[in-house]
């Protein structure tokens, strides 16, 4: 299975912020090559590979209530999904 609770809750709204995300296995190992996409209302943006250090940057832009959803796949792993609310 994969992780990804790494979300850093940082003040986006309204303006661009990069968005790091951080993919780990059941053991915290990061996870090279997992994609990740994003969506929520308004948001497009496309997928994202993860680094050897398991790590994938958006640049989004937040609105006050938000719900960001992050999802990570990989052959070999479970899939992993992470929502982001902005506050």
């Amino acid at each position: 299975a994969m992780g990804g609770k790494n979300a850093t809750r940082t003040t986006m709204r309204g303006r661009k912020a990069a968005v790091v995300v951080k993919v780990v296995d059941s053991a915290n190992k990061p996870v090279a090559g997992a994609a990740v996409r994003v969506t929520g209302k308004g948001l497009k943006v496309g997928a994202r590979r993860t680094t050897r250090a398991g790590t994938a940057t958006f640049k989004l832009r937040g609105r006050k209530g938000l719900s960001i959803q992050f999802r990570a796949v990989k052959t070999g792993f479970d899939p992993a999904t992470y929502v982001f609310k902005v506050r």
